[in-house]
């Protein structure tokens, strides 16, 4: 669920595609400080990220707001990461839009 690889056809279509993925796929890294000024190659296809969005936000918002109680807290900050990792989908096709985003539970009143 938190996990996305980049589609095959995001790096070998689009007007700038040549400058981030080699013919593989593979999405090419360019460190300006590199000795050799070569990019690093990294697989597009990464299964896992190192760090999914939702620990990431437990850790960085772990205390609730004024009024707000601890459980209330932590089913807003699954569903934030469950909205962010919707609307960051790398394929256009699979991003929500913001109308069916709207209908996610982060927005609900009743949440």
């Amino acid at each position: 669920m938190f996990a996305e690889a980049f589609p095959k056809r995001m790096a070998s279509d689009g007007e700038f595609c040549k400058r981030h993925f080699n013919s593989d796929g593979d999405f090419l890294s360019r460190d300006p400080d590199s000795i050799t000024g070569e990019p690093d190659v990294l697989s597009a296809r990464i299964s896992k990220p190192v760090r999914p969005i939702l620990g990431l936000m437990q850790s960085a918002l772990q205390v609730p707001a004024a009024g707000v109680d601890q459980p209330t807290h932590d089913r807003c900050v699954v569903n934030l990461a469950d909205l962010v990792v919707k609307c960051l989908r790398p394929d256009p096709e699979d991003r929500i839009e913001p109308a069916k985003a709207l209908d996610l539970p982060f927005f609900r009143r009743d949440r």
